[in-house]
């Protein structure tokens, strides 16, 4: 298995933006935690939205942060210590909010991985 895909059928997920747009435009985004603690956090656009990036329509994105590296992300994502980093997303970080938290992850110091398809 790719190491930026989500190992979605032994992970816990919560669903961080399901937009549809009027333009025909869908943004989404998920954030998974693995059975070995480690985040994922998983977007795709498609459609309108996407042209100044992507030619056919569809941009992918991963970014990965090791189960070692999650609890100074709660940290930096606004979590108390030892608050489970999926609740932190969904409660800080889901609709609209969710447009910030890459900057916030690139921003952090926290070490991850990124990836994308387009």
């Amino acid at each position: 298995m790719d190491q930026t895909e989500p190992e979605r059928a032994e992970s816990r997920h919560v669903s961080l933006l399901n937009e549809h747009r009027e333009d025909g435009s869908w943004l989404n985004l998920d954030a998974y935690l693995d059975s070995n603690g480690t985040l994922r956090i998983v977007g795709q656009d498609l459609g309108a939205v996407t042209e100044f990036i992507s030619s056919d329509g569809e941009y992918e994105y991963f970014y990965t942060i090791a189960a070692e590296d999650v609890p100074a992300l709660v940290n930096a994502l606004g979590g108390q210590p030892g608050a489970d980093v999926l609740d932190v997303l969904a409660r800080n970080w889901s609709g609209d909010a969710s447009y910030g938290v890459g900057r916030t992850i690139e921003s952090s110091g926290v070490k991850y991985h990124f990836a994308n398809y387009f």
